[in-house]
């Protein structure tokens, strides 16, 4: 019986080393999808640098709509490898304005998107709009009627398609959520080309009932005013509803997403301004790439020494002190010596080379092998 319990204690105390083997490696995978850059709304471009190669997680939330009932904005993420150095730039949606009008109705513009591209400049510059690489949409704005009645929500932002708003009575008035391919449209009464949602834009509401408007958000959130929500921005914009007193609440802003693995959207998720996110999920090992040592001549009198410092370059552009490590020769071991150190001591006049070299296996599998040249010089 003593022996059968010293077997089970000794089996318990190895699958107990096998479980706590484990946990460093969970912990180290949970660490290595790590935040790198978070951006918040600013109302201008925001540059980023790719810091080192690797795997990259984006996500994106569009901004809500603005006003009584104005929508949630949607959110956006995928991965995509990236190479260090490479320069991407980040918009970040504004929530919607909410304006109080003179009759106490309560309007909002829609929410602008937010989106990361491969080109910079103004929101709506043509070319940046194109190179977008993950969108997410803004909400439609909302309205509300006299003394607050009704309230007319807004069409959520995100998705392949956005949502579309409410109108104030069947059938209605209101824009519908923009599609992949076209802006959203107005319903209801007599449509003006300013009321549908574009390409990266949401539809202005245009009845003019004299009070004040609820203006254009930063990236895309189309104009409110009277009773009538602004369309939310996108990869294509929500519309606005038609022109009339009867109010209505705009259509929310596609989400997009170009070429990006594990990717997906969700629609109506985000309150206030959009946000942006940027994760590494897996990099590559850094490559060796350079050599450097502290002095690439040296002049001493016979008898006396000098110490050479030796340092390697990464391809992300850490250093690491390798003077132990390198391989040391002189070309002449009667005027200057060596030590695997790299320790200089000289012994008699005249000059020499002193070779140094390194030799590191990279991430491709092959051994990497740098070699630098010091002058020496004995007097």
């Amino acid at each position: 019986m003593a022996i059968l319990k010293r077997k089970k204690i000794t089996l318990l105390c190895l699958l107990m080393a096998l479980v706590l083997s484990f946990i460093p490696v969970i912990a180290n995978a949970q660490e290595s999808a790590k935040t790198v850059a978070e951006f918040q709304y600013t109302g201008d471009v925001q540059v980023w640098t790719v810091p080192q190669s690797g795997t990259y997680k984006f996500e994106t939330w569009g901004a809500q709509g603005g006003g009584d009932g104005g929508a949630l904005g949607g959110y956006a993420y995928g991965e995509k490898y990236l190479t260090a150095g490479e320069v991407l730039y980040v918009y970040v949606g504004e929530r919607g304005s909410s304006v109080a009008s003179n009759d106490y109705r309560l309007v909002g513009a829609g929410g602008g998107a937010t989106d990361i591209r491969r080109i910079g400049g103004s929101w709506n510059d043509s070319e940046g709009l194109n190179s977008r690489i993950i969108v997410a949409g803004g909400g439609g704005g909302g309205a509300s009627d006299n003394d607050f009645n009704g309230r007319y929500w807004g069409g959520a932002g995100g998705g392949l398609v956005g949502g579309d708003g409410q109108g104030n009575w069947t059938p209605g008035q209101y824009g519908t959520g923009g599609t992949q391919d076209s802006g959203g449209s107005p319903v209801g009464g007599t449509a003006s080309d300013k009321q549908f949602g574009g390409f990266g834009y949401g539809g202005d509401a245009q009845y003019d009932c004299g009070n004040p408007i609820s203006p254009q958000t930063f990236n895309g959130g189309g104009i409110g005013q009277c009773e009538s929500g602004g369309g939310g921005g996108g990869w294509y914009g929500g519309g606005a509803p038609t022109s009339g007193q009867a109010g209505g609440g705009g259509g929310g802003g596609s989400s997009y997403i170009n070429g990006l693995a594990n990717s997906g959207t969700d629609q109506g998720v985000r309150n206030g301004n959009g946000l942006a996110r940027i994760s590494i999920i897996s990099q590559l090992p850094a490559d060796l790439t350079s050599i450097t040592v502290s002095q690439r001549s040296v002049n001493i009198p016979v008898g006396s020494g000098a110490q050479l410092i030796v340092t390697a370059q990464y391809s992300d552009g850490s250093t690491k002190d390798i003077t132990n490590l390198a391989t040391y020769k002189s070309s002449n071991s009667y005027v200057l010596t060596v030590n695997s150190s790299g320790y200089l001591a000289g012994i008699g006049r005249g000059s020499t080379d002193i070779s140094v070299i390194y030799k590191e296996k990279v991430s491709s599998g092959t051994t990497k092998i740098i070699l630098a040249r010091v002058k020496g010089t004995v007097y």
